[in-house]
């Protein structure tokens, strides 16, 4: 059966070759269809098509079709699959595609895709087995050991080194991903030998010298040459622009991948040999060092040990009796709401009983901080580090009375948001926020292995690649570089996207008083602004609908609001006079029609706000509410908003990879009457004061 399916697409190629094409295409659409196309991958889709299509599927491979080859092949065929759906496409998008979508044709395409992976993959595997000639298996140990040294520094030894050397900055151990490494290693270092062994003599002479002339400097790159650097927890500029540096770290590169290729051809027929023995030296080297440092290596790099944790198992559990429901939608700007009141103003006729407040300001302009501010009582500060802001605002007397105060008054307070800090400084506020006798270990239900990888292998490149390079991977990092990368069945941070919260918008309805408070992605940019605005409207809907059912909408405080307004672009200085939206209903609240408030309130009058419709006594001692202020009141409130001088130093994470901030200072506006005052403002031509970040807060 095997002898005629190989004689039928030998005289048939043509079938071949466009099996091959389809496979092309097949591979490609998968990354434009179903998942995110990531930049870094490029190089590795190439030489995976390229190979495809010049001697994958086509003759070569079909002249190998016997009964002794597809044993071994099926077995090269596993690595391939591993690339392809690991490093390629990402196997977690395709995990989360397939819980996500639960149709058959969505099942029939993903079975589909999977099955032509596996036809490609198998293509490949049968052109790559080695040969049994002598030549074949020479080849093949020389570019084993100079690809392999190069893909163990890359894909395990940095990255396990990062780790390892930044532990209490990660919230996991190395559990989830050490295989993943390994087998990631072992996988490119099969495959990429395979095919560099196919390669004609000369040919491969010249890409096995390139090779070992990489790992070489490499190796020299990050023990010796990154001292114009930061590493890990150290300050300074990522990128280094000066012409002398750039020039002398090229001309070392040049000059040991040129001495390579000399060297090979002074020495000609023992030059095969060293270029082994310094592969496998190089290789051993850094086994051993990365051996070393796994013995090394604290407790918590195998065990992490969770005491705190965030509970979100409550997220959809409201009271029967009473109730303050605070829902705030990321970057919803109060431009947002009246314009679509003007298009839709039948859109705000179920929210009649609501008072919408449209001069509200925020004292910060991003969430992180902006959040931290009214429900911790994190005011401004930049003269502290990030860790000793969060304590003097949710540790202070302010805040910690007004959570007594709550509890005392019969309410229990829960909070669903990312934003907020680490668990341990919420203990005792908030009700969702629970602490284990001693720590213990907890079962993830996820790990983003593809996230985690991009953003370890972008280390990688980063310390082990000349200066030219490095400048051009710097800029991978962001934000996002090391965050999120695991959830805990017991640790989660809750939902937050509008569509998922609004699918699952089920409340079910307990005794007692509830302060319930959900961070929801709003319509903050990016983002299709007309959908999310809907989705929104919907959520405030459906809200308003249950409660009513339940029979405690009057009962309830209901507010809907922003953390913060639009964010200006990062090009542009001047301020945009952003204003957060801020609407609520109280309770027994009964109107005719939604009520309209220009008063000058601030997200500073939150916690206040909160103390009022709670009926604790004295309210006023947690500050200012939106009660104390009327169209006619003179106020002047305060707006920092973050930007960049270039007179003042850059600032750096804390912890993990330092990376520079596009930001480094506040501009500090007031607004005295209208948020329209402070719009086309620029910090760096008009009267505004300009404060220094010591570090990033956003």
């Amino acid at each position: 059966m095997i002898n005629k399916i190989q004689a039928f697409l030998t005289k048939n190629q043509v079938i071949t070759r466009v099996l091959s094409y389809i496979l092309i295409l097949q591979l490609g659409l998968q990354q434009k269809i179903y998942f995110n196309y990531v930049a870094y991958r490029i190089l590795f889709v190439l030489i995976l098509l390229i190979a495809t299509l010049l001697c994958g599927i086509p003759a070569k491979a079909v002249e190998k079709l016997k009964k002794e080859n597809i044993r071994t092949a099926l077995i090269v065929t596993v690595p391939i699959l591993f690339i392809i759906y690991y490093y390629i496409i990402g196997i977690g998008k395709t995990f989360i595609f397939f819980r996500s979508h639960h149709t058959a044709i969505d099942i029939l395409l993903l079975a589909v895709f999977f099955i032509l992976n596996l036809i490609m993959s198998f293509g490949l595997a049968l052109y790559l087995i080695p040969g049994k000639d002598e030549n074949s298996k020479k080849h093949l140990v020389t570019s084993f050991l100079v690809v392999s040294s190069n893909v163990f520094l890359i894909t395990l030894y940095i990255p396990i080194d990062t780790y390892i050397g930044n532990i209490d900055n990660f919230e996991f151990s190395c559990k989830p991903f050490i295989l993943y490494l390994v087998f990631l290693f072992l996988s490119v270092s099969v495959i990429f030998s395979l095919i560099i062994s196919k390669l004609k003599d000369k040919m491969f002479k010249i890409v096995t010298r390139f090779l070992t002339g990489l790992m070489i400097g490499s190796v020299v790159q990050y023990m010796f040459m990154n001292k114009h650097l930061p590493y890990l927890d150290k300050g300074g500029d990522l990128t280094v622009n000066d012409p002398k540096i750039l020039v002398v770290n090229t001309m070392i590169w040049i000059l040991i991948i040129a001495g390579i290729f000399i060297l090979s051809k002074i020495l000609k027929e023992k030059s095969d040999k060293i270029i082994n023995i310094v592969g496998a030296l190089l290789l051993a080297f850094h086994v051993v060092s990365l051996v070393m440092l796994l013995c090394l290596a604290p407790g918590k790099v195998y065990s992490t040990k969770v005491q705190y944790f965030f509970d979100n198992t409550k997220q959809y559990e409201l009271s029967s009796d009473k109730n303050i429901i605070v829902i705030t939608f990321d970057g919803y700007d109060n431009s947002y709401a009246k314009k679509y009141n003007s298009e839709h103003p039948e859109a705000f006729e179920k929210l009649k009983d609501f008072t919408m407040y449209t001069n509200t300001t925020s004292t910060f302009d991003s969430t992180a901080t902006s959040v931290n501010q009214f429900l911790g009582n994190c005011n401004f500060n930049n003269e502290v580090s990030l860790d000793e802001y969060m304590d003097l605002g949710w540790n202070s007397e302010e805040t910690v009375g007004f959570y007594d105060a709550m509890h005392k008054a019969g309410y229990e307070c829960n909070s669903y948001c990312f934003e907020t800090p680490d668990s341990s400084k919420q203990y005792g506020r908030f009700d969702n926020v629970s602490r284990y006798d001693k720590p213990q270990e907890l079962e993830y239900y996820m790990f983003d292995l593809n996230k985690f990888h991009k953003d370890f292998i972008a280390v990688s490149y980063y310390r082990s690649m000349p200066y030219l390079i490095k400048n051009a991977v710097s800029m991978l990092f962001s934000d996002e570089t090391f965050r999120y990368y695991i959830m805990y069945y017991d640790n989660d941070k809750a939902d937050e996207v509008n569509y998922d919260y609004l699918n699952k918008m089920d409340y079910t309805f307990t005794s007692g008083n509830k302060f319930y408070y959900t961070h929801l992605r709003g319509i903050h940019q990016p983002c299709d602004t007309e959908t999310e605005n809907k989705y929104c409207f919907m959520i405030m809907y459906k809200l308003i609908d249950e409660l009513k059912e339940q029979g405690v909408y009057d009962s309830s405080t209901i507010i809907f609001m922003a953390d913060h307004g639009f964010h200006k672009e990062e090009e542009q200085y001047s301020s945009i006079g952003s204003s957060p939206l801020f609407m609520i209903k109280e309770a027994g609240a009964k109107n005719e029609s939604m009520r309209f408030s220009n008063a000058p309130i601030s997200l500073e009058d939150f916690m206040g706000t909160i103390a009022v419709n709670a009926g604790i006594e004295d309210p006023e001692k947690y500050g200012t509410s939106i009660y104390d202020f009327n169209e006619d009141s003179e106020r002047t409130r305060v707006v920092y908003e973050m930007i960049y001088d270039p007179s003042l130093p850059n600032i750096y994470t804390e912890g993990h990879l330092s990376y520079m901030i596009k930001y480094n200072a506040f501009s500090k506006y007031e607004v005295k009457e209208s948020v329209e005052e402070i719009k086309g403002k620029d910090p760096f031509t008009d009267d505004v004061e300009i404060l220094p970040m010591k570090v990033y807060f956003g």
